[in-house]
């Protein structure tokens, strides 16, 4: 839904089930007369209290309808791919179980986030991916903000800057689980890596007639070896 906050007069955009994740802010005034109630005028667009701010929803709609809209990124490093990039997608694995209801996609740092990028022709599989953090986890000097930069420690410098820039909707904090490494207990990032891969697909038939030649040890190998390939 589209919401205006009655009192600073900005918009959101937010999952109706996620309303009380709107920033709270209150004027003087509401303050000093929190008890005072107004009546309401007849014909007044509809209304909804959240954690002690009032917010004017403007309009409805599902989530599909926003699908193909552009967005302007927190950052443009990579700008050059505003004409393929930085637009509005759907897919089910988007809850609104948390936050906004509305994620952002990396295709080089998640599993779904790549699927999710290919399905939608922002990039193409098998080519090769953006990925401005290098093998040491910093920045790479494509962020020229942050370059060199370990991604866990500018963290807090990031959060500054989108602030600064007056993009930051509402700080805050929560407990979540993430992802440390067992031998070192340090944390973890998802980050995709060169490596190489087979295309089985392209040589599958020649694998099966050369299977028929192949003496197994055991034997009964030979059949698991037809089921892996198909």
């Amino acid at each position: 839904m589209l919401v205006k906050h009655n009192l600073n007069g900005k918009f959101y955009v937010v999952a109706e089930s996620r309303l009380s994740e709107l920033p709270v802010e209150k004027s003087k005034k509401c303050q000093t007369n929190a008890a005072a109630k107004e009546p309401k005028a007849a014909g007044s667009k509809t209304k909804t209290s959240t954690n002690n701010n009032t917010y004017i929803i403007v309009e409805k709609f599902s989530g599909a309808s926003l699908v193909g809209k552009k967005y302007v990124p927190l950052f443009d490093y990579f700008k050059e791919l505003s004409d393929v990039a930085f637009k509005v997608v759907a897919d089910d694995y988007v809850t609104s179980d948390s936050g906004t209801g509305i994620v952002h996609c990396a295709p080089a740092f998640g599993e779904d986030d790549y699927r999710v990028c290919i399905e939608n022709g922002i990039i193409n599989k098998g080519e090769n991916l953006i990925v401005a953090v290098d093998d040491d986890g910093c920045f790479t000097q494509k962020i020229t903000d942050f370059k060199k930069r370990c991604v866990k420690d500018a963290d807090k410098d990031i959060i500054q800057a989108v602030k600064e820039n007056r993009r930051l909707v509402k700080p805050g904090s929560f407990m979540h689980s993430y992802p440390f490494c067992w031998r070192s207990d340090t944390p973890l990032i998802y980050r995709a890596v060169p490596s190489w891969f087979v295309a089985v697909e392209k040589i599958k038939d020649q694998l099966l007639e050369n299977n028929h030649e192949t003496y197994w040890v055991p034997d009964f190998v030979k059949v698991k070896y037809i089921s892996a390939i198909k």
